[in-house]
């Protein structure tokens, strides 16, 4: 990748059109050279051509860069070029013997040379990590590289490092990431259990309204909760499942809230909201079974656990608690039997 044009209004520098001007320079010395039988160049450099021009941003399209896989295709009709020179070349160097073997000793080290670069562009593409400290090496301070390596650093679990490169991708991006880049430095300084920074840069991914709402309030909610401010979480939530309303971790998230504020029907709505979205949600069903079991609805309590051993087999409490309740029925050799596949797993 190339970090050109810096931002989605610019084109690209002067001097790096120049590989498009030698390009046509070499078209036309093709031209000249095979002044018979030129529909083999016009396909040739018309392919070239027609495939590179969008991929050059000499008029800017959006925040697209350069990058080298844009060329893989326009390189056919660059090569097919090529090959036409170099069968015109071996045709007026079979006369001089000299000449044939300094052209085969030249094609045996490019093709070495080809190999050699190859081997070291796949070293280079082995990871996301290696690809953007590759592309920093060359350009340090271009802020879509960094913010690519702080998300490669979040997902690692280096919190600090990640917080680092999104900070310096701030100074050096275009404004239209912002929003994503504060997300990402909020998730980090959650993660670090800096919530009051978390709920700042929250807070800054939401203005203006950034494509993934409903991920940035249900971060900012959690932290609300880590701080105790139940309801400003809740209200989060809400506003998310407005966003998203397909997302069946919102409602189980809400549910779980309203059980902390003692709003127990809202909580089982909500469960049950959460069950309608996403039928295999293993948890909304366990969660929502403890809640039956507390009401005094053992039957309905026992169907829920049912289902969640079911979706989820290696979840302990899961077992646990379908236990209990087996107990509380006076089947006792089958909650023993839940508590000690509890243990197992």
């Amino acid at each position: 990748a190339y970090p050109y044009p810096p931002l989605p209004a610019d084109a690209l520098p002067p001097w790096l059109l120049s590989g498009f001007i030698c390009s046509g320079i070499l078209l036309a010395a093709l031209v000249w050279a095979f002044k018979r039988d030129k529909i083999d160049l016009v396909f040739g450099g018309s392919f070239f051509l027609i495939l590179i021009v969008p991929n050059l941003q000499t008029i800017p399209v959006g925040g697209a860069m350069a990058y080298d896989r844009y060329t893989y295709l326009p390189a056919l009709g660059f090569f097919f070029l090529a090959i036409l020179l170099v069968q015109y070349g071996r045709e007026k160097l079979l006369l001089f013997p000299i000449a044939r073997t300094a052209s085969a000793i030249g094609c045996i080290l490019i093709s070495l040379s080809l190999c050699n670069l190859t081997r070291a562009r796949c070293e280079v593409w082995k990871d996301s990590m290696s690809l953007w400290n590759d592309e920093l090496e060359q350009f340090p301070k271009f802020g879509s590289f960094l913010m690519n390596r702080g998300v490669d650093f979040l997902t690692a679990g280096k919190f600090v490092i990640a917080l680092e490169d999104f900070e310096n991708s701030l100074k050096n991006t275009d404004p239209s990431k912002h929003s994503f880049i504060h997300f990402k430095i909020g998730l980090a300084k959650n993660r670090l259990g800096q919530f009051d920074e978390a709920e700042n840069h929250f807070t800054l991914a939401l203005v203006p309204p950034a494509e993934n709402a409903s991920r940035v309030l249900a971060s900012r909610a959690f932290v609300f909760q880590q701080k105790g401010l139940l309801k400003e979480a809740l209200a989060d939530l809400t506003r998310a499942t407005e966003f998203d309303k397909k997302d069946s971790s919102l409602p189980l998230y809400k549910a779980t809230i309203y059980e902390k504020l003692g709003q127990m029907d809202q909580a089982l709505q909500e469960y049950s909201r959460a069950i309608s979205l996403n039928a295999e949600l293993s948890e909304a069903w366990k969660n929502r079974g403890v809640l039956l079991t507390s009401q005094g609805k053992w039957n309905l309590a026992f169907s829920d656990f049912q289902e969640a051993v079911t979706l989820a087999p290696l979840h302990a409490p899961t077992w646990y608690n379908r236990g209990k309740l087996l107990i509380q029925y006076g089947k006792i050799p089958e909650g023993s039997s839940d508590f000690s596949h509890a243990l197992e797993v």
